[in-house]
């Protein structure tokens, strides 16, 4: 049976600790040694004289007193050095337990702000449907009414940026307050015609009052858990990041990347946080199929996706 085996028993004991238990040993044993039975022992040619090597014995003493010290003092730096991995160890142990117990207080709060997301009928994730929807709509009269307007004007991500902003913000007289404050007049120029359209059909009723705190909270935990890659033991970061991801719909996921390029998203707007952790590879293939997400996205690398 090797040492290695795991049906042998092992010793608690460190080689070291072994050590200095034989020689204080040897040192206890040296006081009490009835020397004098040894006087006039014969060891080949030589009589052993016990009071002719009392120098010899002082020399001997001091020499081993040296060895003793030097061992004791080695000894008490290993136990230091022991005891100080054992309490950063456990130091980190704490600090990941206190991670892993904020990340899961951060998921349930998530999963609550989702429960209370309601619209009309709808309600939870069917609301990420519902505005996949009314997203398409207007992202259609959007594009229909800049289709004479070249993209080295009006960059593509823009103009998908104001057709999420129309379907955020909504059309009706609450919602014109917001366009005049978001809203460039040259922007007004282009949205307009469409803002008429969906008004006289009420049809676009915004989303931002169910929205706002419930994408805050999301890019506030990737960011919680982005910070805390170093701290974490390998693989958990990972861990984290899918069990956070697997809490997504398709529809969830895909307007958290359209509003992440908006300036509703205010600190989130174009954030690496999504690509970085990996999110965005995680849209199944074909979700809202009609869109440029690497061009919306840089860096998304969605291979599926329209260049």
């Amino acid at each position: 049976m090797s040492a290695n085996d795991p049906g042998r028993p092992h010793s608690s004991i460190e080689p070291g600790a072994w050590l200095a238990v034989l020689l204080y040993a040897l040192g206890v044993l040296a006081v009490f040694m009835p020397y004098y039975l040894l006087d006039g022992i014969r060891i080949g040619g030589f009589q052993l004289r016990i009071g002719k090597y009392s120098d010899l014995a002082a020399f001997l003493s001091g020499v081993s007193g040296f060895f003793l010290s030097l061992a004791t003092f080695i000894l008490v730096y290993r136990t230091y050095r022991s005891q100080r991995v054992e309490i950063n160890e456990s130091r980190k142990l704490e600090l990941r337990q206190r991670i892993e117990d904020i990340f899961f207080r951060l998921l349930d709060a998530h999963r609550q702000n989702l429960h209370e997301i309601e619209e009309g009928q709808y309600s939870k994730r069917r609301v990420f449907a519902l505005i996949r929807e009314e997203f398409k709509r207007v992202h259609d009269a959007v594009m229909e009414e800049l289709s004479a307007v070249p993209e080295g004007e009006l960059p593509y991500w823009k103009r998908v940026e104001l057709a999420f902003l129309l379907v955020y913000y909504g059309a009706g007289p609450i919602s014109s307050r917001y366009h005049e404050r978001i809203f460039s007049p040259e922007e007004r120029r282009i949205i307009d015609p469409v803002l008429r359209h969906h008004e006289q059909a009420n049809v676009l009723n915004g989303h931002q009052t169910q929205l706002a705190h419930y994408m805050d909270h999301f890019f506030n935990t990737i960011k919680y858990i982005d910070k805390k890659e170093d701290m974490l033991a390998p693989g958990e970061h990972a861990d984290y990041v899918r069990l956070l991801a697997s809490q997504l719909s398709p529809h969830e996921l895909a307007i958290i990347a359209l509003f992440s390029i908006t300036r509703a998203a205010g600190e989130w707007q174009h954030t690496d946080l999504l690509i970085r952790n990996g999110f965005l590879r995680r849209l199944p293939p074909g979700t809202m199929h009609y869109l440029r997400w690497n061009t919306i996205l840089p860096g998304a690398e969605i291979k599926w996706s329209l260049t």
